[in-house]
């Protein structure tokens, strides 16, 4: 989906796609990519893969941080391993 890129100028159409997204509930619209990254680390999954889509959106690709012995991180299943 869209993110705001923190240094890299965010599409118009993305700016009103996200207009339109707080106008219908303040908790909705685009994210910071950084905000992600930072909610992933803090569940134990690192950014592994950073994909440009067509229309200025991302795939982003977590992978479980194998530096976190937290227990309580969910094993992703064979498919989701990379």
């Amino acid at each position: 989906g869209p993110y705001i890129v923190d240094g890299v100028e965010t599409a118009p159409s993305n700016l009103a796609f996200d207009a339109s997204l707080r106008a219908r509930n303040p908790d909705w619209g685009l994210r910071r990519l950084a905000d992600v990254e930072a909610a992933g680390r803090d569940a134990g999954w690192i950014l592994a893969h950073r994909v440009e889509m067509p229309a200025n959106n991302l795939c982003l690709v977590f992978r479980r941080d194998a530096g976190v012995a937290d227990a309580s991180v969910a094993d992703p299943g064979p498919r989701a391993r990379t």
